[in-house]
């Protein structure tokens, strides 16, 4: 992948705006990705099965290094947080 230049991006930033909508269909040997914007714009590709491994490994590197992952903290079914009551035994 190349990085896109600086100038390429500016001239499309004004019409730019963000994904409504992502749409993965399975169409024979490959995927049909389409996207599309809150005014109903959007573009549609079709890519192959290890092409869109590598959109989603760089997307979720992307969410990750956002911060937009939250993954809960495991703790064990016996044990209880602090202020929780414990069972009383008679």
């Amino acid at each position: 992948m190349s990085q896109t230049p600086p100038d390429i991006l500016k001239s499309s930033a004004v019409a730019a705006e963000l994904a409504d909508r992502l749409t993965i269909a399975r169409e024979q040997d490959a995927f049909r990705l389409e996207l599309r914007g809150q005014s109903g714009h959007g573009v549609t590709g079709v890519i192959k099965r290890d092409e869109i491994q590598r959109v989603l490994q760089m997307l979720h590197g992307v969410v990750a290094q956002a911060g937009w992952l939250v993954v809960p903290a495991a703790r064990p079914a016996s044990a209880a947080m602090p202020g929780e009551a414990k069972p009383a035994r008679h």
